[in-house]
């Protein structure tokens, strides 16, 4: 199975790559439900190829995993990364 993030026209999708003439366009994203194929189809010449990322990443960030932040708050340097 090869899914892929495309752009046609004025929209983003996301579809299933069934032949290298037919991409089935999914009826929701591969990351918020499971891979369910809606009706349409798209011919992949049509398309814009995107990186399979979602819209919105949530990022996280660990500051005591940066050596200035740590010097800064006065605390030592930990002999391995710390985890929580």
């Amino acid at each position: 199975m090869k899914i892929l993030k495309f752009r046609h026209r004025d929209r983003t999708g996301f579809g299933l790559l069934e032949s290298e003439s037919i991409v089935r366009v999914l009826q929701a994203s591969p990351f918020e439900a499971e891979v369910r194929p809606g009706n349409e189809t798209l011919p992949p010449a049509d398309l814009q190829l995107l990186a399979p990322t979602v819209d919105h990443p949530r990022i996280f960030g660990v500051g005591f995993n940066y050596k200035a932040h740590i010097l800064e708050t006065g605390r030592s340097l930990p002999e391995i990364p710390l985890c929580s």
